[in-house]
């Protein structure tokens, strides 16, 4: 792992300015770094196991994003948010 993790660019910003039944919408930080071969690795900290590799910076984003949405909708299928 060569470079500092940094920001990924956000595949598609999708953020909204408003709370939902006074639930304020959930940010994660996507993080990438490039590694020593080459591929790109995202991961989102704030949750286990959601770590992603790809051919870019956005690949690698867009990938930890689907992943991770799908771990937040697993969680809250098994009452476990």
């Amino acid at each position: 792992m060569t470079d500092a993790l940094s920001p990924c660019p956000r595949p598609g910003d999708n953020s909204r300015d408003s709370c939902i039944d006074g639930d304020c919408p959930m940010n994660l930080m996507i993080q990438c770094e490039r590694e020593d071969d080459g591929r790109w690795l995202a991961e989102v900290p704030e949750l286990a196991g959601v770590l992603t590799y790809g051919p870019s910076s956005e690949a690698a984003a867009a990938a930890a994003q689907i992943l991770a949405l799908r771990v937040l909708a697993d969680r809250l299928e098994h009452d476990e948010a």
